[in-house]
């Protein structure tokens, strides 16, 4: 590629995403073309032009671009922050091809803040569970939330779930198996004796509703149960990262696989620790030593 043909950020944004659409998944090329096209009409609202000059990219412009995402886009600040480290992976890639001398973002911060991702206690999951509803669709959506409460999978992943994606592993043992849609990663969750029960209860099809239906319901079986937490199918998948999984001593490594996370830190941001997990894992850690604390000779 000719240096005339990186000299503006739409032109290298294209050449890029050209070539991320080739070798990478589909997932990844549509977020750059949503940041290109988001690029695109930010010049076009404050410079009124069809490209800007990578040369002429200074702090200012990056400090804009935050503030129409933010203003215009009304995105919050983490996902603005997603937004602008992927603009960034262009900006480095046009100091690689030395089509900029300085790079703006050496004096640039992203800014993000810390979330809290929420998700149910084992307590609040046993409210749900043992709740006897009044109408049949309040009883049907908290059958699909808990069965993704214990399975990891989102409202997508779900509507897509069909008997096929049931399978047995080796030793016999009931497996979804299922490629996620965000990712396009292939992922098996064995199938845990809960949401077998569920599947059996429909016949292994779901009652998926729409999601502005499911979600609205869910607000209902929230506060029919009592629950603090505003219900959605992101709580379920915490929950399952946290409540279900980790906090009953599964590896991280393990709910990053079922989860179809392809970085292991995404699937940290999920889960919770507590102290009170803390010390159960060093009660079972002090178990495992007792050999060693009888072998002691002081």
């Amino acid at each position: 590629m000719k240096k005339s043909e990186y000299s503006t950020v739409i032109a290298l944004f294209d050449e890029y995403n050209k070539n991320v659409y080739k070798v990478k998944a589909l997932s990844t090329y549509l977020k750059y073309e949503a940041v290109r096209n988001y690029i695109a009409d930010y010049i076009k609202q404050r410079y009124g032009k069809a490209d800007y000059l990578l040369s002429e990219i200074d702090v200012n412009f990056i400090i804009g671009f935050e503030n129409y995402l933010m203003k215009f886009r009304k995105y919050n600040v983490n996902t603005s922050a997603k937004k602008i480290e992927l603009f960034r992976r262009i900006v480095n890639i046009a100091c690689e091809k030395q089509a900029i001398s300085n790079n703006p973002f050496n004096h640039y911060r992203i800014k993000r803040q810390e979330v809290v991702r929420a998700f149910l206690s084992e307590k609040e999951l046993q409210s749900i569970l043992s709740k006897k509803f009044s109408t049949k669709r309040l009883e049907q959506v908290r059958d699909v939330f808990i069965f993704s409460c214990f399975t990891g999978l989102n409202y997508s992943d779900l509507s897509m779930l069909t008997a096929e994606n049931i399978e047995t592993d080796k030793d016999g043992n009931p497996i979804i198996k299922i490629m996620r849609s965000m990712t396009y990663t292939p992922v098996i969750i064995p199938l845990l004796s809960v949401p077998q029960k569920i599947l059996n209860k429909y016949g292994q099809n779901l009652p998926i509703a729409s999601n502005q239906k499911m979600n609205d319901y869910l607000k209902e079986i929230g506060d029919v149960c009592g629950i603090g937490e505003n219900l959605t199918f992101r709580v379920a998948r915490n929950t399952f990262a946290t409540t279900i999984t980790y906090m009953n001593g599964v590896p991280i490594e393990t709910i990053s696989r079922m989860l179809g996370h392809t970085n292991i830190n995404t699937t940290q941001t999920l889960v919770r620790m507590d102290n009170g997990k803390i010390g159960r894992d060093m009660l079972k850690l002090s178990e495992h030593l007792t050999s060693m604390d009888t072998a002691l000779n002081l």
